[in-house]
């Protein structure tokens, strides 16, 4: 449901599990290839999501890096999400 609503609003979207160092796929739309899995990358907006538990942007002064898989053209942006569970990712909505 949550890709569903997402897809609504941007034309590809993924929701990574956080399993401690890894993420994984656990659903997306409209990216042509995804890994299942793979290791977080550091200096990515999706570890910055899950380090700091809260939302990140490749726009961000910080130049954070999109997901390899998402091939941004450099005049368009991503965006990383956290999912939590009390204090803890849980995964993150990209």
């Amino acid at each position: 449901v949550l890709v569903q609503s997402a897809s609504l609003e941007t034309p590809r979207v993924a929701i990574l599990l956080i399993e401690g160092s890894n993420v994984r796929t656990f659903a997306q739309r409209g990216f042509s290839e995804i890994p299942e899995a793979g290791p977080l990358a550091a200096g990515g907006i999706v570890d910055a999501a899950v380090r700091h538990g809260q939302p990140a942007s490749t726009s961000d002064p910080a130049a954070l890096k999109a997901p390899g898989f998402a091939a941004l053209d450099p005049d368009r942006a991503g965006f990383a999400a956290p999912l939590r569970v009390g204090n803890r990712t849980v995964a993150v909505l990209y």
